[in-house]
């Protein structure tokens, strides 16, 4: 059995059924169809947010499983009593559209540049035939977000695109990038007594993890530590260490200690001038 909803961006009866199952022909569940699901990898927060080739993919929880299921409609057997009229004036509200299976929920956004406002058309025959203008919902072929309802397994292209249809992966994020800023700052060469760690930014997040990761620097060294006072003093970022410690207070002045620790700062050669990098990687 496969079914066909909308979520539309309203607060009473936000799902909405497009298509039951004797309406959703071969045709229209090709579209629902995601590809390469065997050769997916597991996502990383800190690593790419999308590839060309590949897909990603998450193991959910049973509270995130049950979260998108307090959002989406997810079993058909309840089709028969949901609401499947009231959206013929909801054309440009359309959020998501998703189909649903016994095994899974394919998952596609519609993005405003898919509403096609009262445009005509020309079709192509054995002469053009004009289109009068209708109102339309231009369907892509990717599938955004995929779950598979027996392992709650998802997977998708892009962790934007998913998480804007499932937010229990931006807290998947969250949670996941919190933990490891809580272990990075925990080290004695860090002052946090008056700073919440919770105010960490994303981008902050990811740079501590890279330090312990990419850059393999380790805080807890001491000689480590007095390369990095050294270097501060090199740059004037007099501010950074505070009796020996890194002192952080906010998010901002955890950003400019990042930028010491991961030698951001370097004099041109060509000029002589102090610069400073917007981001910083390994060569070799």
């Amino acid at each position: 059995m496969s079914v066909i909803y909308a979520k539309l961006k309203r607060d009473e009866i936000p799902n909405v059924i497009l298509f039951n199952e004797d309406q959703v022909d071969e045709k229209l569940s090709l579209l629902f169809t995601p590809p390469g699901l065997k050769n997916s990898i597991e996502y990383d927060c800190y690593g790419p947010q999308s590839l060309n080739d590949e897909i990603f993919h998450v193991d959910l929880l049973n509270d995130q499983w049950q979260k998108i299921k307090d959002v989406y409609e997810t079993d058909n057997s309840r089709a028969a009593h949901l609401d499947n009229s009231g959206y013929a004036d909801q054309y440009a509200n359309i959020d998501v559209i998703y189909r649903v299976t016994s095994d899974a929920i394919s998952f596609k956004n519609i993005r405003p540049s898919q509403l096609a406002l009262q445009q005509g058309s020309l079709e192509w025959g054995d002469r053009p035939v004009f289109e009068a203008p209708s109102e339309k919902v231009l369907i892509d072929p990717p599938v955004d977000l995929y779950i598979n309802k027996a392992s709650k397994r998802a997977y998708f292209k892009s962790f934007r695109n998913a998480s804007r249809i499932a937010w229990v992966l931006k807290e998947f994020f969250d949670d996941a990038t919190q933990q490891h800023a809580e272990e990075a700052l925990a080290f004695d060469v860090f002052n946090i007594a008056e700073f919440d760690v919770t105010e960490v930014s994303p981008r902050n997040r990811k740079r501590l993890a890279r330090i312990k990761g990419d850059f393999d620097i380790d805080l807890d060294d001491s000689r480590t530590v007095k390369r990095i006072s050294e270097y501060a003093d090199k740059y004037e970022r007099t501010d950074v260490f505070e009796n020996n410690r890194i002192k952080i207070c906010s998010n901002a002045e955890l950003t400019e200690a990042l930028d010491v620790i991961s030698g951001s700062f370097y004099t041109n050669e060509v000029t002589d001038d102090v610069m400073k990098a917007t981001s910083t990687r390994k060569l070799h």
